[in-house]
């Protein structure tokens, strides 16, 4: 996953959106803990301004 801090507008939807402390905002800063469970797609999907962006040539690795 990648996130783009220039064009994030800290509308903090992803945030709000994570369950388990995947992503969180301190400091006036968006932090994300990729270890974490968290549903990423939808955390990535739900961004406004495509600031979080899946990684190019990322797969699925659930079987």
């Amino acid at each position: 996953m990648t996130y783009d801090e220039n064009i994030c507008v800290r509308c903090l939807a992803c945030v709000s959106e994570s369950e388990f402390g995947g992503v969180t905002y301190q400091r006036g800063r968006i932090f994300f803990d990729e270890t974490k469970p968290e549903d990423w797609e939808n955390i990535i999907s739900i961004c406004p301004v495509a600031a979080i962006k899946k990684d190019a040539g990322a797969s699925d690795k659930q079987s």
